[in-house]
């Protein structure tokens, strides 16, 4: 694999390496089932992912058809889970209600793993949760890797942690970014074998870097056609996506006003 593609992926683990945890601040006084995700409701197709036009429904170019998109840093953060934002899905009372078909199979291969003696001691949902994440992705080796830095490298690893583990808002001087940086190829390259990154990060991030890019080339003085014939999509879904940007922005301005 070429190093410029491992530290890539490396960076993707960093910064789901927390993703499923009760809190990336270590604490085990949160309430159980609330969690602030990464994403809210799409405005445009009310978290339907198809959009309503004359010609018929069409998915929703904002949020890939998923009905979530990604969440601004000043927006209120959802509970992906119970659909609500985390301030209502705290009071909700705790009630027992049937688990999503993909958590009935993670669960069933987890099952199948405990009687094969796999995950023999693990007594929490977090423990059990990790050991499932291992199997998709390096994350058991991008843990043993930060161990080293810490050791050889702390200020590198303080970084890394607070930055791209915790996503803790810090304004960072420009040698502490290329700290991070050096960092990240550093533990690219301490880490042994293949990096595996689970398949819904990689969509995810694809899907991220699409509407980035609509950005860029918009900065750089590209027309809607001229994106549209690079990125190679329609020139109406480049327009729709940016008319959405603006209102987006729009919005947080108000906000902030």
């Amino acid at each position: 694999m070429p190093l410029a593609e491992r530290v890539h992926k490396v960076r993707l683990l960093l910064v789901t390496l927390n993703d499923g945890y009760p809190t990336t601040q270590g604490s085990l006084d949160v309430p159980s089932g609330v969690a602030e995700g990464r994403r809210v409701p799409c405005d445009d197709c009310k978290r339907r992912g198809w959009i309503r036009t004359r010609q018929g429904d069409q998915l929703c170019l904002v949020c890939d058809g998923l009905g979530w998109r990604r969440r601004r840093s000043p927006e209120e953060p959802w509970d992906e889970y119970v659909g609500l934002p985390t301030a209502e899905a705290a009071a909700l009372p705790v009630m027992p209600s049937a688990p999503p078909v993909d958590a009935i199979l993670a669960r069933l291969a987890d099952e199948k793993d405990e009687r094969e003696g796999r995950l023999a001691g693990l007594a929490y949902g977090w423990e059990r949760a990790r050991a499932a994440a291992d199997r998709r992705g390096s994350y058991k080796e991008l843990r043993r890797s930060l161990d080293r830095m810490r050791d050889d490298r702390p200020s590198w690893h303080r970084l890394i942690v607070a930055r791209l583990v915790n996503d803790e808002p810090r304004t960072l001087t420009a040698t502490a970014e290329m700290a991070i940086e050096l960092g990240v190829v550093w533990v690219a390259l301490d880490m042994r074998g293949p990096v595996k990154v689970p398949h819904w990060v990689m969509e995810r991030e694809r899907a991220d870097r699409a509407r980035d890019s609509i950005e860029l080339l918009l900065r750089d003085g590209m027309t809607p056609a001229q994106i549209a014939a690079r990125l190679g999509m329609s020139r109406k879904a480049v327009k729709r996506r940016i008319r959405s940007r603006i209102s987006g922005d729009a919005g947080v301005a108000e906000k902030a006003i």
